[in-house]
């Protein structure tokens, strides 16, 4: 009988070497200042260590499973995770946070496509914590990462759901309020592939490489927002489907800065 091949292990990022507690001040000059002033000074405070933490484990399984091109936690978090904290300066305010008040009593269903090493969710989801959120990914190994993260950073109503997305909407046919994705696919295709998977009413929100042009029909651009990382400028877009809830609804019985 062959003998199955051992599973390569992710290696301590360094032997003896202190864990990554980013400093207060570092984290303040990364964070967008209304979502300092709109979360709670319990999470800002437990911010350095759930960071650090969670930019080490990322930066110790990346040389195993290659789970992102940064490779310090450094690097991991001046590069990657300043876009999880604009996101959730993103999603609690305008009329983002007008689609999360008006979703399920619990709170709005979150599904993240494609989540690989848990960017942006895992850094949102500590600052964000409203309603259900579901890591979405079909790799075994990435998946096998995502819940290891999760098991130690203690997420609230924050969970991993292993599987092609198609079967995500097939078993959950009530629909997300949100969809996102970093890198799921090329956003052109993100709408119409999302669309079943969408509550009434429901929004996908896109990472753009420039500000949102002009959507194919159904779609519209209900909410914008740029921000800059290092020397980079990105976006963010919010879309939903034209007529809001009364579209989807007609859909599903025959998709400001």
């Amino acid at each position: 009988m062959a003998q199955r091949r051992a599973q390569k292990k992710p290696a301590p990022a360094t032997a003896g070497a202190a864990p990554f507690r980013p400093a207060p001040e570092t984290l303040a000059r990364l964070l967008p200042p209304e979502l300092v002033a709109a979360t709670a000074p319990a999470l800002l405070a437990a911010l350095p260590g759930r960071v650090g933490l969670y930019a080490d484990m990322l930066a110790a399984w990346n040389g195993a499973i290659n789970l992102t091109g940064a490779s310090r936690p450094e690097d991991i978090l001046q590069r990657l995770i300043p876009d999880s904290f604009e996101l959730a300066a993103f999603l609690s305010s305008g009329p983002l946070a007008g689609v999360a008040d008006g979703a399920a009593p619990a709170g709005p269903r979150v599904w993240d496509l494609g989540a690989g090493g848990g960017l942006p969710g895992i850094p949102l989801r500590m600052l964000w914590e409203r309603g259900e959120y579901t890591l979405a990914e079909v790799r075994e190994k990435r998946a096998l990462f995502l819940a290891n993260a999760l098991a130690k950073l203690d997420l609230p109503r924050t969970a991993v759901w292993r599987g092609p997305a198609e079967r995500l909407f097939a078993e959950r046919p009530h629909g997300a309020d949100i969809i996102l994705s970093r890198a799921f696919m090329p956003w052109e295709k993100l709408p119409d592939f999302c669309a079943p998977g969408l509550a009434p009413g429901g929004v996908i929100i896109i990472f753009g490489a420039g500000p949102c042009g002009d959507l194919p029909a159904p779609w519209r651009l209900l909410a914008e927002r740029a921000y800059t990382v290092g020397e980079s400028r990105r976006w963010l877009w919010a879309i939903r489907r034209d007529g809001g809830v009364d579209a989807d609804a007609a859909a599903a019985g025959g998709a400001h800065a």
